[in-house]
């Protein structure tokens, strides 16, 4: 509970500071104009990042600096002119790509033979900002190019990493009102992972802790982890790096998208585990385990998605770092022995060997120029079984002692629903409603719970090739 006292008001601070933070560094929304669309303002455009000429000079490939409307006049054929071409060379048609919402694929009568002073010109661009609004830029030129590794280099970087956990996001934090025994009770989720700024190295924290205690996992670990990502297709991946021209690269790219999985990703971490209310129970532990990872693929053709992911294998050894040192009162004799054994057998665990597997699945659908009031709807779906193969420290919520758990299976299963209102640069902030069941290290306390409150998580949904 002291901990709690001091977690929870931390944690909305953080949450305050990182929100205003993130609000001073986006753009600010500019007035809206008559036609419902608002004129960016002094700061606030769009702008063409690349616009890159195929080798056969018959197609232009435009990738803009922001999301563009979908049915925006950019892509109309009469929204596209050609500065510096001779007269036969003449825009026949302008579309959208597939899975890039912020680049135009356009298609000439005829070849262009050199790009020099060659402009590709949008008399008017439809365009989202960062907040989800609505905004419109004329007159967006840009010199056309034929700098095609660039271009492959950026595809390359994209499509080599996979999706990110909740947990692994630079900052998951969700604090909530939470009902596990006919009471309603305050608690916490938090996750922070700050970047070290070495390859493949990040420190981490996470805590789960609440005050009513069959809603209380007792969770806290936090530490130092190593991590790489393995994408999987090999082959299409160095057929993207060695191509020549724009049709090779475009069909390992094709390919690659339409894979079901992105990768496996290898997670080593050496950690401390303690109960946060009185880290009674305090374990060092080393753990290692790998993941395989689904590409986000869309549902169809609308705007739902779903993305997957499943732990084989993984493994967790350490030593218990306070054997000898818990104190507790001792039992009632109306408490059974088996609810509440002696200090010494609680004392003489001191090794952890620990077998995990897993599964996480998640669908969600998102709108952020919908008039409705929650713009990204997602479902969660994870469950995470432990085998112990010894004897552990155990909480026991009954007679709130710490018993000797027996080696066997501990699982977890937890189901969120995420209703997010908003956005910014940054992070998206909402309302999450958890429904959990089953036991975390260290403790194992046994929960049953459903909780409501606020969300807030960073933006960094992808975890970069290393």
């Amino acid at each position: 509970m002291r901990l709690l006292h001091l977690v929870v008001p931390i944690g909305l601070l953080l949450m305050q500071g990182l929100a205003v933070a993130a609000d001073k560094a986006a753009p600010k929304p500019a007035a809206a104009a008559a036609d419902g669309k608002a004129k960016a303002a002094s700061g606030d455009t769009v702008s063409i990042s690349t616009a890159l000429l195929s080798k056969n000079g018959k197609v232009i490939r435009v990738v803009f600096s922001q999301t563009l409307a979908a049915t925006g006049p950019q892509s109309k054929l009469g929204g596209v002119q050609l500065q510096g071409t001779p007269p036969e060379v003449a825009v026949s048609s302008s579309a959208p790509i597939a899975l890039e919402p912020n680049a135009l694929l356009i298609n000439l009568s005829a070849e262009i033979s050199s790009v020099t002073g060659v402009k590709v010109c949008f008399s008017k661009v439809d365009w989202t900002d960062t907040n989800a609004k609505a905004q419109e830029t004329t007159d967006v030129c840009s010199q056309i190019s034929q700098d095609f590794e660039s271009a492959k280099a950026a595809a390359l970087k994209e499509l080599t990493g996979v999706p990110k956990s909740s947990t692994e996001k630079n900052v998951f934090a969700s604090g909530f009102v939470a009902t596990g025994s006919g009471t309603a009770q305050g608690g916490g989720n938090i996750s922070l992972n700050p970047d070290l700024g070495i390859r493949g190295m990040t420190a981490f924290v996470n805590i789960d802790k609440a005050t009513v205690p069959k809603g209380d996992p007792k969770s806290f670990n936090g530490g130092i982890g190593y991590q790489s990502v393995l994408p999987w297709w090999r082959g299409d991946v160095f057929a993207m790096a060695t191509a020549n021209d724009e049709e090779t690269l475009a069909d390992a790219l094709r390919r690659q998208q339409s894979r079901i999985f992105a990768g496996a990703v290898l997670d080593v971490k050496a950690k401390l585990e303690g109960d946060p209310g009185s880290f009674k129970v305090t374990n060092f532990v080393g753990e290692a385990d790998l993941s395989f990872r689904t590409r986000t693929k869309r549902l169809g053709a609308s705007k739902g998605y779903w993305r997957g992911f499943l732990i084989p294998a993984g493994f967790e050894a350490g030593q218990n770092l306070n054997a000898g040192d818990i104190v507790q009162p001792t039992s009632s004799s109306s408490t059974s022995s088996a609810q509440s054994p002696t200090t010494s057998s609680i004392n003489s665990v001191n090794h952890i060997a620990r077998y995990l597997a897993g599964v996480d699945f998640s669908t969600f659908y998102e709108d952020w120029n919908g008039t409705l009031p929650f713009k990204r709807v997602e479902l969660e779906a994870n469950a995470l079984a432990r085998y112990l193969f010894l004897n552990e420290a155990m909480y026991n919520s009954s007679s709130q002692l710490f018993n000797t758990v027996a080696d066997g299976v501990r699982g977890y299963v937890g189901v969120d629903l995420k209703l997010y209102v908003g956005q910014n640069s940054s992070a998206r902030y909402g309302i999450k409603m958890t429904y959990a069941l089953g036991s975390l290290p260290p403790t194992f306390a046994r929960v049953k719970t459903f909780q409501i409150g606020l969300l807030y998580e960073t933006r960094d949904d992808t975890t970069k090739a290393k």
